[in-house]
């Protein structure tokens, strides 16, 4: 019996609680918010959309050899890669201070078959003699000269500076400092190496 007046007694307190002002919800109100204009900002920090992806990169192998004093890398690259979606006969990769000296495609049997490619400013544009789906892995190799001390440096508010690819005291300059190189990818530095 005293279980049961403890039940009546409790029950008005979980029920105050349960509509107490705090978790009262209207499911039909409807709330006006003040209007927001966004624009995009002018200059540097400019709005920028995401490319088109056109190309799957599944992996890629890269042999470096470094020039301590110029300040360079000579890199030999294999990569594997499908069209992402649609057929398509052109590829085209960053290539920011770079000179490239040859580009292949790599058949089956392990043979390198020389492509047509264009470099122009920053970019890489591949042009292949047919067009590949996207079931049709390819492997490309690259052999080209990294210098991303050639140009000018940029970078962002965050991390000023992109070249990717960093020599420090590899001249030996600083008897107390240790030479090394590093890199710095984040999303676009390192398309310098």
């Amino acid at each position: 019996m005293n279980k049961n007046w403890l039940a009546l007694l409790l029950a008005p307190v979980c029920l105050a609680a349960c509509i107490s002002g705090k978790h009262k919800h209207n499911r039909h109100a409807t709330v006006v918010l003040d209007t927001v204009e966004v624009k995009a900002k002018k200059g540097p920090m400019e709005y920028q959309t995401t490319p088109a992806k056109i190309w799957e990169i599944t992996h890629t192998d890269i042999g470096l050899s470094f020039d301590f004093i110029g300040k360079t890398a000579r890199c030999h690259e294999k990569i594997a890669l499908h069209p992402y979606c649609y057929a398509t006969d052109t590829l085209v990769l960053d290539a920011k201070s770079m000179k490239v000296d040859s580009v292949a495609l790599i058949t089956e049997d392990g043979q390198r078959v020389p492509v047509d490619f264009v470099q122009q400013e920053d970019e890489l544009k591949i042009k292949f003699d047919r067009r590949y789906r996207s079931d049709e892995p390819i492997k490309l190799s690259l052999v080209y000269t990294a210098m991303p001390y050639a140009s000018a440096s940029g970078g962002s508010p965050a991390i000023t500076d992109d070249r990717g690819l960093y020599f420090i005291n590899t001249d030996h300059a600083n008897p107390l400092k240790p030479a090394q190189i590093w890199t710095q990818g984040e999303s676009e530095s390192n398309s310098h190496w």
